[in-house]
């Protein structure tokens, strides 16, 4: 569903869009590699708490992987290419494996220089 299209009387339609304001800025901000955003669908939709999103963008360094999941909400965002996952069972579980190899590592003591980049 494009957001932007998005009618009012949607669920969760003001924690959706404050989502997706917070995903861009997530894309825009901290990834170099996002030189412009040109629109983003909602894939999956528990308002404030989990949102997916699908962004095409503009990437400066790979012109063929220019649609970006952002999964967004009561979780450490993430993005995933979406090369790797294609539906969204496999971006949540996709999520829930860097996820769980992430926190395995800070209970272990063992380095993160492997792991997804959480915030």
């Amino acid at each position: 569903m494009r957001i932007d299209e998005e009618d009012e009387k949607n669920q969760f339609y003001d924690e959706v869009l404050a989502m997706k304001t917070d995903a861009t800025t997530y894309l825009l901000g901290l990834r170099k590699w996002c030189k412009k955003i040109y629109h983003s669908d909602l894939y999956y939709n528990l308002g404030s708490t989990l949102c997916v999103f699908l962004f095409e963008i503009e990437n400066k360094q790979s012109v063929e992987d220019n649609r970006i999941w952002v999964i967004n909400g009561d979780v450490p965002k993430m993005y995933l290419d979406s090369f790797g996952a294609t539906t969204i069972k496999e971006v949540l579980e996709n999520f829930c494996n860097l996820a769980e190899e992430w926190s395995s590592n800070i209970l272990e003591g063992k380095s993160l220089d492997e792991c997804f980049p959480f915030d």
